[in-house]
């Protein structure tokens, strides 16, 4: 679950190339180095401890003289450590809250540094601090989100946590760059729109939306209470919904034409078109207004 990294040894004169996410545990036994992998295999190499310093200080815990364990690798510790496999290792139990202690915070680590692809698929693996990793991500601006369709902030924030819920009681194909993103805003749209046509809403009302824009692309001011700011947000309520939601999602959330098709059920040339036109319009309300449009 670690960004991709890989260790080369030989042996049994075999040259093997070795995912880090793919091992358990590694022995250290009379300079001898034995990797066991997560499928059975165990490889032995002579020459390969200096190679692995780096990767062992960041993704592994020593548990004792001759046994480094991989952080992502456990399950649980107690008495032993239990590892994804059932297999049980042995330590010292006077070593136990130093190893707590490393191994929670490596973990913390590592989660901060993976996708949020492989967090999803960590928590459905029974790590749910990846899981609070992904709502301390997203939980906020999925609110604003969600309220910019229903107008009821603490309806918001339940339709978030349902939202989060979906995504996670059952698991979904979900891979590639971005792909959790738009999976959970087209889950949490879904539930906006079912409650939208419950109430007869109009979507998204920039004036209540309080956050900073990320892209200079629509604005270049970081206070969103000036006068420029204030224009830019009644002149995109001005707009067609499908433009105003195209502008929203790929330059208020960063997100890509493809993650932006993804959620409002588009094609990508579709979204392109979208934002052509929605940027051409609000350049046309802006300058009506006596604003100067700067599209680079």
């Amino acid at each position: 679950m670690t960004d991709n990294k890989y260790i080369t040894l030989v042996s049994n004169n075999r040259k093997i190339v070795i995912d880090i996410n793919t091992i358990l545990y590694i022995l250290i036994i009379d300079k001898i180095v034995q990797i066991h992998i997560s499928d059975g295999k165990v490889y032995e190499d002579t020459s390969i401890f200096d190679k692995l310093k780096d990767c062992l200080n960041e993704y592994f815990i020593k548990i004792h003289q001759e046994c480094w364990v991989s952080v992502i690798a456990i399950h649980t510790i107690n008495t032993n450590i239990i590892l994804n496999n059932g297999e049980a290792l042995t330590y010292l139990s006077e070593n136990r809250e130093n190893i707590i202690n490393e191994y929670t915070s490596k973990l913390k680590n590592i989660i901060n540094k993976i996708s949020d692809e492989d967090a999803y698929q960590w928590y459905l693996k029974g790590e749910k601090r990846a899981a609070n990793k992904l709502v301390e991500k997203y939980g906020d601006m999925l609110i604003l989100y969600i309220n910019g369709y229903i107008k009821d902030i603490n309806e918001a924030e339940d339709l978030m946590i349902e939202a989060f819920s979906r995504l996670f009681a059952k698991q979904r194909n979900i891979n590639g760059d971005g792909r959790f993103k738009a999976y959970l805003y087209k889950t949490a749209r879904n539930l906006a729109l079912r409650h939208k046509q419950k109430h007869h809403i109009l979507f998204l009302n920039f004036d209540e939306l309080k956050f900073e824009p990320q892209s200079d692309m629509l604005t270049d001011a970081a206070i969103i209470n000036n006068e420029r700011d204030r224009q830019l947000y009644t002149a995109m309520e001005k707009l067609k919904t499908e433009y105003r939601e195209a502008l929203y999602l790929v330059y208020f959330e960063n997100m890509s034409y493809r993650n932006a098709a993804t959620i409002m059920a588009k094609t990508e040339s579709q979204i392109t078109k979208l934002i052509y036109r929605g940027k051409q319009r609000l350049k046309t309300i802006l300058e009506q207004e006596g604003f100067i449009y700067d599209d680079k």
